[in-house]
């Protein structure tokens, strides 16, 4: 409850509202038989209401419950019931929050049966009781009456669940909590503890780590007294000192909590430079040339107050690799730094997109590869221009300087046949007409295999001509895609070739001869046998020509014949008329319309 200095009017003031002003006056010359004070009355006049309500000296005046900072006025009406004036010389009013307005200039003269009006107005400051006076000086007594009135608010107010009280601005505080996994609630009371009625239109919590549990329906209404409990539930998604903030209206709070835990930035390193890596922006690698291996690290550091752990870390894309094993899950205590190297070892240019994957995140990695240097002059080696049939060269492949990165390549057989049938025997030793290599970094000679300088080709039993055409890669880049080297050896076609001669007895007078041989050209006319005789013996034929063209062509034209080439197994059976002990040995030659063969010879009996 509050009261208040008092304020006065008298005579010889000024008019209107003058605030803790006092008022005093001198009365005018008095008319003859002025009223007396038992015929001037006092009544008040509630604007609100209209009802007028007559008042005796020490009463009260009730003012009706009045919001803060709004005001009630109340009119005072002094009648002069009788015949003669009154005089009015002095107002005054005491009591904070009381004041008067619309006053006359004092002294105020009544004429008989005439009245006089002021205002008294109440304009509470705060949601209390207030206890004012009005004191009036009229028909020379003085009056008093009590002012009563009080002032009405609505306090919101927030109270923790052990009931202490929050004031507006402070901050609420939650306790550590681990980040990612943990959440903190801290209940709370909203309550109305002042003596008028409001409505509440926002309750909001702002802050990534704040959320509102139990939140009341909006508009809320509340009466005095009138409480609602709600929770704020603290879940730090990171570590570090987090803020948020609770507003109620137009009241605040500020909200504080601690993330704890490990605290885990990933960065790509290279060439003395750190990134940082983040989900949206891609990790790009610099431009590597094709054939080239550009090392990078995966650094991820602790800026957390407890240890950490990197399950794994992986990355994919083409060119892209680990460079040494890690043993997951690998420890990172506050503060420190893991490290795991990779590395970019581009197999074509042109943009290579991959994916690196640290813990439980995942980045976009962006490599370049760049051209390589071209190659130096390069030769296929141990292919001679011109081959007889039959024959196993050793190829191989030699650079003019040696190149800064390891290359692949494949040397490819090809033949062209000059008697429309292919041979299957033109081929590498390896069974295929593609030998494989590499030509390790910094050397000049290419490797087959395991370690072979070169790779042996058989030439096959057919005329024609074997290009041999070598394709040499860094990574999937073709350095010879332009210019390949190249080599060819010719096959001529020329008179049979004999391979071996066997003789194989069926009885004391009977023997096959078995001849092995090709004819490049694919064609044999006739075979020569000579016979020489045991010494002391005398043949009567020591010449015995057969001609075969027939049946060579018979031969080279079936279908059997094309595995084989030109090869052929000749069997020719002799028969004789005494032991083929008389026979010392035998000469066979092969002919074609190319030529004839040279000898092969066979020993029949021994010498």
């Amino acid at each position: 409850m509050r009261t208040g200095a008092r304020k006065r009017r008298r005579a010889g003031g000024g008019a209107g509202l003058l605030a803790a002003a006092t008022w005093a006056a001198a009365a005018a010359a008095a008319q003859t038989a002025p009223a007396t004070p038992e015929q001037v009355i006092v009544s008040w006049i509630n604007y609100n209401a209209g009802n007028q309500t007559l008042i005796q000296h020490g009463q009260t005046i009730p003012f009706p419950p009045t919001g803060v900072s709004s005001r009630t006025s109340i009119a005072v009406v002094v009648m002069n019931r009788g015949v003669g004036p009154a005089s009015l010389t002095e107002i005054a009013v005491s009591g904070d929050s009381f004041d008067v307005n619309q006053i006359p200039i004092l002294p105020a003269t009544i004429t008989g049966g005439g009245e006089l009006r002021f205002n008294v107005v109440f304009t509470p400051t705060e949601g209390l009781e207030y206890v004012g006076r009005l004191s009036l000086t009229v028909a020379g007594a003085q009056r008093s009456f009590l002012l009563r009135g009080a002032g009405t608010k609505a306090v919101l107010s927030i109270e923790a669940a052990d009931g202490a009280l929050l004031q507006p601005g402070s901050t609420i505080l939650f306790p550590n909590t681990a980040a990612g996994v943990g959440r903190a609630i801290q209940r709370l009371r909203l309550r109305n503890t002042g003596n008028a009625e409001t409505v509440v239109g926002n309750i909001q919590v702002s802050g990534s780590s704040f959320t509102m549990l139990d939140a009341p329906g909006l508009p809320l209404p509340m009466r005095p007294g009138d409480a609602v409990q709600f929770g704020i539930q603290f879940s730090p998604r990171e570590v570090g000192d987090l803020l948020g903030q609770l507003r109620i209206d137009t009241v605040q709070y500020a909200l504080s909590g601690r993330g704890t835990g490990p605290d885990l930035a990933m960065y790509l390193t290279f060439d003395g430079i750190r990134l940082p890596l983040r989900a949206n922006v891609p990790a790009v690698v610099p431009n590597t040339d094709v054939g080239s291996r550009r090392v990078f690290a995966i650094e991820v550091d602790n800026t957390g107050d407890e240890t950490g752990f990197v399950a794994a870390v992986s990355v994919g894309g083409d060119g892209f690799s680990l460079s040494r094993e890690a043993r997951f899950p690998l420890p990172v205590r506050p503060g420190e730094t893991a490290r795991v190297e990779a590395a970019f070892a581009p197999l074509a240019t042109g943009v290579v997109t991959g994916s690196l994957v640290v813990h439980d995140r995942t980045f976009t990695m962006i490599g370049v590869g760049s051209e390589p240097p071209p190659l130096p002059p390069v030769a296929i080696t141990g292919a001679p221009a011109r081959a007889e049939v039959l024959e196993q060269p050793a190829i191989g492949l030699e650079l003019q300087e040696p190149y800064p990165y390891e290359l692949t390549g494949r040397i490819v057989l090809t033949f062209s046949t000059e008697t429309f049938i292919d041979d299957p025997a033109v081929q590498f030793i390896n069974g295929s007409r593609t030998a494989e290599f590499r030509v390790p970094a910094g050397s000049t000679a290419a490797v087959f295999g395991a370690a072979l300088r070169s790779i042996r080709m058989q030439t096959g039993s057919i005329a024609g001509t074997i290009t041999l055409v070598a394709a040499i890669s860094v990574g999937r880049f073709d350095l010879t895609r332009s210019s390949p080297p190249v080599a060819t050896v010719e096959i001529p076609a020329g008179p049979p070739v004999l391979r071996g001669a066997t003789l194989v007895a069926k009885s004391s007078k009977a023997f096959d001869l078995v001849v092995r041989g090709a004819a490049p050209s694919r064609t044999v006319e006739r075979f020569e046998f000579t016979l020489t005789p045991a010494p002391g013996v005398r043949l009567q034929t020591s010449t015995v020509r057969v001609n075969v063209a027939a049946q060579f062509d018979a031969w080279y034209r079936s279908a059997d014949s094309r595995p084989f080439g030109s090869q052929f197994t000749l069997v020719v059976p002799f028969e004789l008329s005494s032991d083929f002990s008389v026979i010392q040995s035998i000469e066979v030659r092969a002919f074609n319309a190319l030529g004839g063969s040279a000898a092969r010879r066979v020993i029949v009996a021994a010498e």
